[in-house]
């Protein structure tokens, strides 16, 4: 199918125009599950899976050609798959010393192989734990244990989490996690994982102790679902969880049991995706069907903000955002997947804080002029679809696009919508005023 990068970009032959900030893959079927690769050799490389009902489904290998600013699909990497993956991984191996694998769960979890040339993808293993019965019951997710990459955790609709050790093919345990299905599963360490599930909890499992759980969470509604679980990988006191049918994240402490440490209340409509940045402790991404993902800046959590927090980045795509991946190897990158989409979005490189001295001297030298004008217009300064609405925080795609905002009258036609964009520091420091007397020249 078409590959796109953003439409609104503007001569691709120019090299920061082929930096875009924005770039679309439109697949032949709908999206649902999807994974970054993290391998040094494979940069900009991601699995994507179909929701089709029916038995054959797909999933694709694209990766982006930032030379060009396509996402392409191999079509010799992209193979059948039975029933629609709830999740596909690929292995956590940063420094490419294992094989090439990518992991995906449905009836069974299945470990697929790409081949050294790109020249195939084949199945190595299937691994089924229920050899006794024609039916198994569903796996609804799975994760990859980073410190112990031969190491699977999946969750099940039969109410059961099962560790395998993929490199021997067999089952390290499997426990009853909960009470109801366990919608989603997440590893914290070498032994420890956490599960979420249709009774409401998330519970904590040391494997060292197999006989006990410590439940973390229990939903303040009896019987609400808990369906999605990210645990921070640079801060492990912390894990996020998303209520089934809930505009709502909770974020959780695991020293401070049953309480929320916070809860990110900004969507319209259900959250679908989260995932922590995998660079900082103190930041995590939400996505819905409010086509929304937010990025959050949690670092002043625990502490009373009146509203509740904001968070600092938005972007708006095309339809609600089902899938959710923010890139380990590229942490600048994030990807959403929404209907037939997939768009993998930069982060600002340049987005340094600026004080109100800097601003000041900023607006000072700036001079206006046609080619300021069309460098606006054309390179797009701002974040690409991201836009900062924190307030007291201003950088430099801030004082760049509200100069944008001001000649675009057919986007926004007078001054005081600068104030939308960074109202408490241009109050308290008077730059409202000098960017009046700045536009107004």
């Amino acid at each position: 199918m078409g590959v796109s990068s953003d439409p609104n970009q503007q001569d691709g032959s120019d090299e920061q125009q082929r930096r875009s900030e924005i770039y679309t893959y439109e697949a032949p079927w709908h999206i649902y599950a999807m994974n970054w690769s993290v391998r040094k050799d494979k940069k900009y490389r991601l699995a994507i899976a179909s929701l089709l009902e029916q038995y054959p489904n797909r999933v694709e290998i694209v990766q982006l050609d930032d030379s060009n600013g396509e996402i392409r699909s191999d079509p010799k990497l992209s193979f059948e798959h039975p029933y629609p993956p709830t999740k596909v991984i690929f292995i956590p191996d940063k420094e490419c010393q294992k094989p090439d694998l990518i992991a995906t769960s449905s009836d069974y979890l299945r470990i697929w192989r790409v081949a050294s040339d790109n020249s195939r993808v084949e199945i190595k293993s299937l691994l089924n734990n229920n050899r006794n019965s024609e039916f198994s019951g569903p796996l609804t997710s799975f994760d990859w244990n980073e410190a112990e990459p031969r190491r699977i955790g999946t969750s099940s609709i039969d109410t059961t989490c099962t560790i395998w050790d993929i490199e021997r093919e067999t089952v390290d345990t499997q426990l009853i996690a909960h009470d109801k299905e366990v919608y989603d599963i997440a590893w914290g360490g070498v032994g420890v994982f956490a599960s979420v599930s249709a009774d409401g909890s998330v519970r904590v499992f040391d494997l060292r102790d197999k006989e006990h759980s410590t439940i973390i969470y229990e939903s303040s509604e009896p019987d609400t679902p808990l369906v999605r679980l990210g645990w921070n990988k640079q801060d492990p006191r912390y894990m996020a969880t998303i209520i089934m049918d809930s505009a709502k994240v909770v974020v959780l402490d695991i020293r401070f049991p049953t309480l929320p440490v916070v809860e990110l209340q900004r969507h319209q409509a259900s959250v679908n995706a989260i995932a922590w940045a995998p660079h900082s402790s103190c930041h995590i991404c939400t996505a819905g069907d409010d086509s929304q993902a937010l990025i959050w800046d949690l670092s002043s959590m625990g502490q009373p903000i009146e509203g509740g927090l904001d968070p600092i980045l938005a972007y708006t795509a095309g339809a609600e955002i089902e899938q959710l991946q923010w890139s380990s190897s590229q942490p600048d990158w994030v990807a959403i997947a929404f209907s037939n989409k997939l768009q993998i979005l930069r982060l600002s490189e340049e987005a340094t804080t600026l004080d109100a001295r800097q601003l000041e001297q900023l607006l000072a030298d700036f001079k206006w002029d046609d080619e300021m004008h069309n460098y606006c217009r054309g390179k797009r300064p701002f974040l690409g679809g991201w836009h900062w609405i924190v307030e007291g925080v201003i950088n430099v795609y801030d004082v760049k696009l509200a100069i944008l905002v001001y000649i675009e009258e057919d986007f926004f036609c007078h001054i005081k919508c600068i104030l939308e964009f960074f109202p408490k520091l241009l109050k308290q420091s008077g730059m409202f005023n000098l960017l009046v007397r700045k536009f107004a020249q």
